[in-house]
């Protein structure tokens, strides 16, 4: 069983340095070596309306807010475009947790299994939402130098009293 909530955690710590924004995760994804496609639930009468209909994928369009389809040839990101910024950002952090949890080497299409659409959902919500330890913990690290700084003052402060 995946610790999703410890592979979240860790996928903070390794890839997203400040704030999270739909341009940090579509960068992420596509340093793994997957394409984004921004797709509409009906009426893709162009290119992508072409790879859909060529993948067997327009189902998959016209009833989900996005998916993965990964072969030997193709590892593709489909996003629907009409969403709003918000939702378009947990769409692609979702995507990211099947990419990051490893589903992909289970099916060409990623969104059809219900364990794994649960750790992809609790991974989106532990990377927006990480608890107070984490938080903290992730702070300390980012100002590790003013941390020992001022632990090293009250050490001394401390030592001067007594």
């Amino acid at each position: 069983m995946i610790d999703v909530k410890k592979s979240a955690y860790r996928f903070s710590r390794d890839c997203v340095s400040g704030e999270i924004d739909r341009d940090l995760v579509e960068s992420i994804i596509r340093k793994q070596g997957y394409t984004i496609i921004y797709f509409r639930a009906v009426n893709n009468e162009d290119e992508v309306g072409t790879v859909l209909k060529t993948l067997n994928l327009e189902s998959m369009a016209m009833h989900s807010r996005g998916f993965i389809y990964a072969d030997d040839k193709y590892r593709l990101v489909f996003v629907n475009e009409d969403l709003n910024e918000e939702e378009k950002l947990i769409v692609l952090l979702h995507e990211e947790g099947h990419i990051y949890l490893e589903h992909s080497r289970n099916h060409k299409v990623i969104g059809l299994d219900v364990i794994e659409e649960h750790e992809a959902n609790e991974f989106v919500h532990y990377v927006l939402h990480p608890d107070f330890l984490h938080s903290f913990g992730k702070k300390l690290k980012k100002h590790k130098i003013a941390c020992i700084s001022v632990v090293a003052s009250f050490i001394i402060v401390i030592g001067c009293v007594t």
